[in-house]
Order: structure tokens, then C-alpha cells, then sequence
């Protein structure tokens, strides 16, 4: 997604579309599919987020354009395992609170972008692969996240903790995908 691409830039451009997840569940849908399938094409993409509207109703072209240039650069980073790779999460201006809910939304949109028309069989990924997924798949619920502002400084550093966790996982099971389909 690069330097470029933030939350808000992603919220601002759904605003124009009634859409039931936020910028950071959209981005991880995008993560969990190509995760999952480097070649998983853009307009397959699409048609699932399409229907993460609220009333199924399609994407501005304008919108289709700024998704399919972020789409493109987030398959140019999991291809290559660029370390610049980052989710796309609040800044850390942001309350503890609403980082913590958008990590919450992207497990939920990487969850929903691995099983998009079965991208990945998962009984092909090594046991770390599987690991991974079931953990972010455990996240989504946030339960985990103490969103209260005790003890502060012990939230932030799990919230680091995690965030950190899930990019370098992200990498790697876009690294074992691809190795696995450059064997075939």
C-alpha cells in the first residue's frame, strides 16, 4: 500500500458507496486474498467486495480506479516480501480504542479474503500457515484487545506486539503460497 495510502484516504473514497466494513476490513480482505493467491485477479476481487455494500451496489469508477492501483501495489509487495508492507490501521494519533477496533475489522476482512472462493486449501499450508490463520482469525473478535486505558502503556506494547506479528505473517504466508505454486 506504501507511504501514500492511509486509513482515511481509504475511508474518504467509501464514503461515496455505503459500504458495511471499514477501510481497514476492505485492506484486509485484499491482504487475506492475495495472501492466499498472488494471482487472485482484481476483478474477481472486486466482485466479492462489492458485496460488502449495503445494498450491493458497485463501486464508483473512480473508487474501482484508487482500489485497483492499491490492489496492484499490495500484489507488487507480497510478491517481492517488501518489508515496507504495512497493514493499513489508524495512525498512532489515533485512540488506543479505534486501533484496536480496526485491527479487530482487518483479522475480520483477512479472514473473509482467505476464504473467498476457497483461495487458499488450507490443508496445503505448513502447520505455521495454519497456525497463523486460526490466529488471526481468533483476533477478529478482539477479545484479546483490552480497550480500556489502564494500564496503557501494557496495551500498547501487546497492540505493537500484534500488529508486528500479523505483518511478518502476512509476508510469509504470501511467501509459502507463492513457493508452493512456483512448484507446481
Amino acid at each position: 500500500m506504501g507511504k501514500t495510502t492511509t486509513t482515511t484516504h481509504f475511508e474518504t473514497m467509501l464514503d461515496k458507496v455505503p459500504v458495511s466494513c471499514s477501510g481497514a476490513e476492505l485492506h484486509g480482505t485484499m491482504c487475506g486474498a492475495l495472501a492466499a493467491d498472488i494471482f487472485f485477479p482484481f476483478e474477481r476481487w472486486l466482485g466479492e467486495a462489492a458485496h460488502l455494500s449495503v445494498d450491493k451496489q458497485a463501486f464508483l469508477p473512480a473508487q474501482v480506479e484508487a482500489l485497483k492501483s492499491a490492489f496492484t501495489a499490495l500484489t507488487r509487495q507480497l510478491k517481492t516480501g517488501d518489508m515496507g508492507f504495512q497493514l493499513l490501521l489508524p495512525e498512532a494519533t489515533a485512540t488506543y480504542a479505534a486501533r484496536a477496533a480496526a485491527l479487530s475489522q482487518w483479522c475480520r476482512g483477512f479472514s473473509y479474503g482467505i476464504s473467498m472462493q476457497n483461495a487458499v486449501d488450507l490443508d496445503s499450508l505448513s502447520s505455521h500457515g495454519r497456525s497463523f490463520i486460526a490466529q488471526v482469525h481468533d483476533l477478529n473478535a478482539a477479545s484479546r484487545l483490552d480497550l480500556s486505558d489502564n494500564e496503557h502503556d501494557e496495551n500498547e506494547q501487546a497492540y505493537q506486539q500484534i500488529t508486528e506479528y500479523i505483518t511478518i505473517g502476512v509476508l510469509l504466508m504470501a511467501d509459502e503460497v507463492q513457493s508452493k505454486e512456483v512448484k507446481t
